[in-house]
């Protein structure tokens, strides 16, 4: 079941274990209410299976919920049409996504764009000038949202009519807390952008997940514009 699904992601579990819990039980709730030789038999490592035991005890599964869909957020999974299909391609692709937004946006054919946080004059103007030149092709700009180059890009994108994808290293609701940031991501969603992440809603941004959105960033795109 899906609030069973959402639970165990709360517990910052990996795409590989989320797979394991796939694919060894019936249901995510049956593997949510096992023990710990359950787990194993299910091929999850033995810290893991100690890990979620300890913890899952902290989450009411029909609380936790009711509150995510109460954001208006939704999630795939990798077993669902809307998961694109170059994605699943990478290394350890993520297995779920949660998104608001334009979810169709994943089966067109994007273009990465990433750069440095301090740009030069000469990096804003190049931006602005090629961005729209190949959005106008009919490629959806993908990016990962950070100051700089990146939220430069989803800008000129929108700023010449077309839509874009946004990758964040946090969970979207914890992103929105960030003024800078909320104000691209309303931006975005309001010209029929879409925005995902493969972190909870509320999930604070790490060392690891920004690396770790780039993968993402890499995966959904044809080609990377550096």
């Amino acid at each position: 079941m899906s609030k069973y699904l959402y639970a165990f992601t709360l517990l910052n579990l990996g795409p590989s274990t989320l797979r394991k819990l796939k694919v060894g039980f019936v249901d995510f709730e049956s593997a949510w209410k096992s023990d710990k030789t359950t787990f194993i038999k299910a091929n999850i490592l033995a810290k893991t299976a100690d890990k979620i035991i300890a913890e899952r005890h902290n989450i009411n599964v029909k609380k936790e919920w009711t509150k995510f869909q109460e954001t208006g957020l939704q999630f795939i999974t990798e077993n669902d049409t809307a998961y694109p299909q170059q994605l699943r391609e990478i290394k350890s692709a993520p297995f779920i996504l949660f998104y608001i937004g334009n979810i169709q946006l994943l089966k067109k054919k994007q273009l990465a764009v990433v750069g440095t946080r301090r740009y030069t004059e000469y990096g804003k103007m190049v931006v602005e000038k090629i961005i729209p030149e190949i959005a106008s092709a009919g490629i959806v700009i993908t990016s990962g949202m950070a100051q700089g180059i990146d939220s430069l890009s989803h800008q000129a994108t929108i700023s010449s009519g077309h839509q874009t994808i946004a990758v964040l290293g946090a969970g979207i609701l914890k992103t929105q807390k960030n003024i800078y940031a909320k104000k691209i991501l309303t931006t975005i969603l309001s010209h029929n952008g879409l925005i995902i992440s493969e972190y909870p809603p509320f999930s604070s941004a790490t060392k690891y997940t920004f690396p770790a959105r780039n993968r993402i960033v890499s995966g959904l795109s044809l080609g990377t514009l550096v």
